[in-house]
């Protein structure tokens, strides 16, 4: 999906309305316009995906469960320690509105239903399936007692000690045990052996075309239409960035 329509979720859109909103707000208060390439994280910014691979596990265990906040002036919007007033959040909003009305909305309705039938596809298919079991039985020399049967569930809460309930929430100041790190490693390690991330890939890109081969002519148009799309928000780039 992102190889053949690469304006899809384009980091430009945020940063073009970011922009327009530093613009807008200059003499309001300060609004921090950033280059998606400023933030760091363990997030994929355009594909929304967890960032993991032996080399972040080594340093860094599970890293999405202490995010990165980053350094304050590497943050976009409005710094954290300013107040907003009911004055400052309406002209946010009327901002809002303005960016709204010269770059219009992404055309990412069809796109959005694409790529969602890719990832449900993964919840079925049996090569997907005979991957995670491929990576239980790589993972059980680790003696983690409570291996998941959803690859995603990792880490369970007996490789946290308890430190945390959910894995999901995020702790910047979590302490990283040694006892995580060698299961994220072998995590890791394991999903490579297997080649998970490349099954899940193909079993995705499958679906995805089968649901573009349907809908080819809908499709095409979307495609010009991001392209209109994206070339204003370059405009908005090239003006202001």
């Amino acid at each position: 999906m992102y190889a053949l329509v690469p304006e899809f979720h384009s980091l430009d859109d945020g940063y073009a309305r970011d922009l327009l909103g530093s613009a807008c707000l200059d003499g309001v208060v300060v609004y921090r316009a950033v280059a998606p390439r400023a933030q760091a994280g363990s997030v994929d910014q355009r594909t929304g995906q967890l960032v993991f691979d032996v080399e972040i596990a080594a340093e860094r265990g599970y890293p999405f469960l202490r995010p990165d906040a980053g350094e304050p002036e590497a943050l976009g919007g409005v710094p954290a320690e300013v107040e907003i007033s009911t004055e400052i959040y309406e002209q946010m909003v009327a901002c809002g509105r303005q960016a709204d009305q010269r770059l219009g909305t992404a055309p990412e309705r069809l796109l959005n239903e694409i790529e969602t039938g890719g990832w449900d596809r993964v919840g079925h298919d049996p090569r997907v399936a005979a991957a995670v079991d491929a990576w239980r039985a790589c993972m059980a020399p680790v003696g983690v007692v409570d291996l998941p049967q959803d690859i995603n569930e990792m880490p369970t809460p007996s490789v946290l000690g308890g430190l945390v309930r959910d894995p999901m929430a995020g702790d910047p100041d979590l302490p990283l045990s040694e006892r995580e790190r060698a299961v994220a490693v072998a995590d890791a390690t394991c999903r490579d052996d297997v080649g998970y991330a490349e099954v899940v890939h193909v079993v995705r890109a499958e679906a995805e075309l089968e649901m573009i081969g349907r809908s080819i002519e809908a499709f095409d148009a979307v495609r010009e239409e991001y392209r209109a799309y994206q070339a204003g928000l370059e405009q908005v780039i090239v003006e202001l960035g």
